[in-house]
């Protein structure tokens, strides 16, 4: 896979094209208990952490060259294409879910 400004895959298959862009997002929520006044008495993190990877290319688009499965405990959860510009582009994104 041919890179352009971006080389960190973070572990998953990048479409066809030159990859261009990459971000890696990993959260957590909490959950907060408060008492009767309104004061915070415990705050703990869910049992579930959410982590989303983007890959953004350019060049020639073929999706089909980002095999289904799981990646680095990630799966596709979205895909896009633009052809409207001079350069074709596209994005994939992965989630995935890890208990903590």
């Amino acid at each position: 896979m041919a890179t352009f400004g971006a080389t960190k895959l973070f572990g998953v298959t990048a479409p066809s094209g030159f990859v261009q862009e990459t971000s890696k997002e990993e959260s957590a929520e909490v959950i907060t208990l408060r008492d009767e006044t309104g004061k915070t008495v415990d705050a703990r993190l869910k049992k579930v952490k959410t982590t989303k990877v983007t890959i953004k290319t350019k060049g020639e688009v073929v999706l089909t060259d980002v095999a289904l499965g799981v990646f680095s405990g990630l799966t596709v959860t979205e895909s896009k294409t633009d052809e409207s510009q001079e350069y074709p582009t596209s994005e994939v994104t992965y989630t995935g879910y890890v208990a903590i």
